[in-house]
């Protein structure tokens, strides 16, 4: 049976859904939920996601995100294949952490009740599945989603995680204390008509609609997404469709952020390629290559010369090791690099 064609375009906002193989507990215990969530800080560091809803689950995952540019599949592929490899190795593992592939039905964005069902889905997931007390139920105590973070001010909220876009869907101006006030009563309000069965015939439709399909719209964006997809296939086998152009952050951000670089430390690529594997600023353009953008160890490797990808890994170990250092200053001049492109 053919795959679903994977649907990229910037400003995409998907409904990401993934499952643990075998339907595990691979995200179970709490040292593993604080893994999954700074490998996805990590991931939307280095492709510009910005997520507006998460909940971390003890077999599966679901996240409302954007992709300002089209590089859904990218991020996902180093997004799951990261925290695979690093829960294998905690764990002392060997195969597949996931069950097949992801799930990433396209929102619709000519209403924002598509988006707002969404949220709400994913944020009374504990709620459903009886993780909050039962003396006292509050959707708030539950840590391992993003309401808590969007019921906060901005200085306490994850940068990676926006909530502006869901304050817009409950017609919430502003993120004032008020609004968040006023957020997080609506939200409570919905977690006890969940808790006591409430939910309309229709409410409870529109909930299994959100977990089937590749699409979350009516049929007039439904029409649009077939529209782009027949333009996107026109002239092309159809079996090669993976779902929209290379994205900035592919091989042609890495050559922008290289060269950002190289004018940074007034060398050029040449220079920086005769270097030792170990120089301080071939190790910080290897660094920014690994943390903002999703190509690969080899291609670095190639461009750069770095000699082989544990050269490559030994540079973002050498540049983490930075933060909190007195050398940090550097490691954030670095990082402005990467902010002048955008």
């Amino acid at each position: 049976m053919p795959r679903s064609p994977r649907i990229e375009f910037p400003g995409a906002r998907y409904h990401v859904m993934s499952r643990g193989n075998r339907q595990e507990s691979i995200l179970g215990a709490d040292a593993d939920k604080v893994l999954f969530l700074e490998t996805l800080a990590e991931c939307c560091g280095m492709t510009g996601w910005v997520v507006h809803a998460y909940v971390l689950m003890a077999n599966h995952y679901h996240l409302l995100l954007e992709t300002p540019e089209a590089n859904l599949s990218a991020g996902m592929r180093w997004l799951q294949g990261t925290y695979g490899t690093r829960y294998n190795h905690r764990h002392r593992l060997v195969g597949h952490v996931w069950q097949g592939r992801f799930k990433s039905p396209v929102i619709s964005d000519e209403d924002e009740g598509y988006f707002r069902a969404v949220s709400e889905y994913i944020h009374l997931n504990p709620a459903r599945a009886g993780l909050l007390s039962s003396a006292r139920p509050v959707l708030y105590s539950y840590r391992w989603s993003s309401f808590p973070a969007l019921c906060s001010a901005l200085s306490k909220r994850p940068e990676w995680v926006e909530a502006s876009a869901t304050y817009s869907a409950y017609d919430l101006r502003g993120e004032g204390a008020k609004q968040r006030r006023q957020y997080r009563e609506r939200m409570q309000l919905r977690c006890r008509e969940c808790l006591r069965g409430k939910l309309t015939d229709e409410e409870e439709k529109e909930q299994q609609r959100l977990l089937r399909g590749w699409y979350i719209g009516d049929e007039s964006f439904r029409n649009r997404l077939l529209d782009a997809l027949e333009e996107s296939v026109r002239g092309r086998k159809r079996d090669s469709l993976t779902g929209g152009a290379k994205a900035h952050h592919d091989h042609a951000g890495a050559e922008a952020l290289t060269q950002a670089c190289c004018r940074h430390f007034g060398v050029d690529l040449a220079t920086i390629q005769e270097r030792k594997y170990n120089d301080p600023e071939k190790q910080a353009i290897a660094w920014l290559l690994r943390k903002k953008t999703t190509v690969p160890h080899d291609w670095i490797v190639a461009h750069i010369t770095m000699g082989s990808r544990y050269s490559v890994q030994n540079a973002v170990k050498a540049i983490d090791a930075l933060e909190g250092t007195k050398n940090r200053a550097w490691r954030n001049q670095i990082l402005k690099i990467n902010n002048s492109l955008h």
